[in-house]
């Protein structure tokens, strides 16, 4: 049985990383020909915005691979499954007297191993690249002169700072800060970081006003500008964070709740495409029948998905139920479908 395991494994790893591999491309190309405007704009001429994006590029990998992984999970288990029924090997298996479950017990093995992998890289590897090529993806496509909001909880001062940073000027603008644990509210026209602390300008703290004032804080240039990375490539931690330092933003909760179900989306997606390739001949003789399938299945899943996460940003449904909401209704679906061919 360890050999059979391993076959059938195998059959499902390798269609899962061509296709992986594949989509990813495509997300690539589709990414760099949307921005090549602004690489060429910043950089003056095609032959430097092109070595810019070619050094750029293959070190955000890790983040353009993270949303295709429960998609390529799909593909390889529909197409190596396909595979196997199409060479009479799945009646073979279970000609033996193999039962359905166990013969893909080794995909749903394998699919959880990937998915775990995959949940690593989301909260391991894609904030650290993220945060590493951020400097260089604001100067080459010029988003580094606009001024972005920034709301950032400061844990070890209990302390809560929103502002608007442009990244280039290193300078914030529009500054807010609330120490939760006096209640002191103080409020500045501009700010801009120094040693020991921050520069502010047109300062008021209280009735107070001071034309120049030095906030003494722990809170570093490199911590503000950190945490202008896209929040859905943050880790889970800074998003618990973003929700202790703005309760209200039904946003933040939703990501969060979205980054749990993260690891379980490939696996209800293999659940749900396995059931219309076995015992389904067309599927299993149409490779591009088989391709189509699999794209409506996902079109499907994150339509509902989609419908859900605005549902519950604009408080409709509670953050919890509108992110797990699809992931458990179309994985009770998948396990009934296959239990059905099952008996």
């Amino acid at each position: 049985m360890r050999k059979l395991d391993l076959y059938i494994a195998f059959n499902f790893i390798a269609p899962f990383v061509i296709a992986t591999a594949f989509i990813t491309g495509l997300y690539i190309v589709g990414d760099a020909f949307g921005k090549l405007d602004d690489y060429l704009e910043e950089a003056g001429a095609i032959g430097e915005a092109l070595s810019r994006m070619v050094r750029l590029y293959p070190l955000r990998i890790p983040a353009f691979v993270a949303p295709i992984l429960p998609v390529g999970m799909l593909f390889g288990a529909a197409y190596g499954l396909a595979q196997l029924s199409g060479r009479n090997e799945l009646t073979a298996m279970r000609a033996c007297g193999i039962g359905l479950w166990r013969i893909l017990a080794p995909i749903y093995v394998t699919a959880t191993m990937i998915a775990l992998l995959g949940m690593a890289n989301r909260e391991l590897l894609v904030p650290k690249v993220e945060a590493a090529t951020a400097g260089d993806v604001a100067r080459w496509t010029g988003e580094a002169k606009k001024y972005k909001p920034v709301t950032l909880y400061l844990e070890r001062e209990e302390t809560l700072f929103t502002m608007r940073y442009n990244v280039e000027r290193r300078h914030a603008r529009s500054v807010s800060i609330t120490r939760q644990a006096t209640g002191e509210h103080i409020r500045a026209l501009e700010a801009r970081p120094v040693a020991g602390g921050w520069e502010l300008t047109d300062a008021t703290i209280g009735d107070q006003a001071f034309p120049r004032f030095t906030l003494k804080t722990s809170l570093r240039r490199h911590e503000v500008e950190r945490a202008l990375v896209d929040p859905a490539l943050c880790p889970i931690g800074d998003l618990r964070n973003l929700i202790r330092a703005d309760p209200a933003n039904r946003a933040y909760r939703m990501l969060y709740h979205a980054r749990l179900t993260y690891p379980f989306v490939g696996i209800v997606l293999v659940g749900l495409g396995l059931p219309f390739v076995i015992g389904r001949e067309q599927i299993q003789r149409s490779r591009l029948l088989g391709v189509g399938v699999c794209v409506l299945i996902c079109m499907v899943f994150y339509t509902v998905e989609f419908i859900a996460r605005d549902l519950g940003e604009a408080g409709y449904l509670p953050a919890a139920l509108a992110a797990w909401l699809p992931t458990v209704v179309f994985g009770a679906l998948g396990f009934y479908l296959l239990d059905t061919l099952h008996s």
